[in-house]
């Protein structure tokens, strides 16, 4: 995958087991690209060492919008903005969302999602 987030440092905040995917939530990460990530949910394939599956909440940069944050989509086939909202800031709700969003893109049952850290 060519545009996955380029990360120098990051520190692990919870990782999830859905299904025969692993999920890791990273935070305070310094990352060698052009996005400043407040939060990064990376999904790992069964007998995979890289995330296939990306969901970033980033500082979106509106001088008029300071808390704004975009719900980034970053995939093998996508690297898109799905939503924009300062919601995305909090990681209770970022999580949510993101555990959402990839399960229905990687089709895994939601409800096997199991907190493991």
């Amino acid at each position: 995958m060519d545009n996955r987030p380029l990360i120098a440092s990051a520190i692990p905040q919870a990782r999830y087991q859905i299904g025969a995917y692993s999920a890791t939530l990273l935070a305070e990460i310094t990352s060698r690209d052009c996005y400043a990530y407040r939060y990064i949910l990376a999904f790992v394939a069964p007998e995979q060492t890289q995330p296939t599956l990306y969901l970033c909440a980033i500082p979106s940069g509106h001088a008029d919008q300071p808390h704004c944050h975009d719900l980034r989509v970053i995939s093998e086939a996508l690297n898109d903005v799905l939503d924009q909202h300062e919601r995305w800031a909090d990681r209770d709700l970022f999580v949510e969302q993101a555990l959402d969003l990839g399960c229905q893109m990687l089709s895994l049952p939601r409800e096997s999602a199991t907190k493991l850290m």
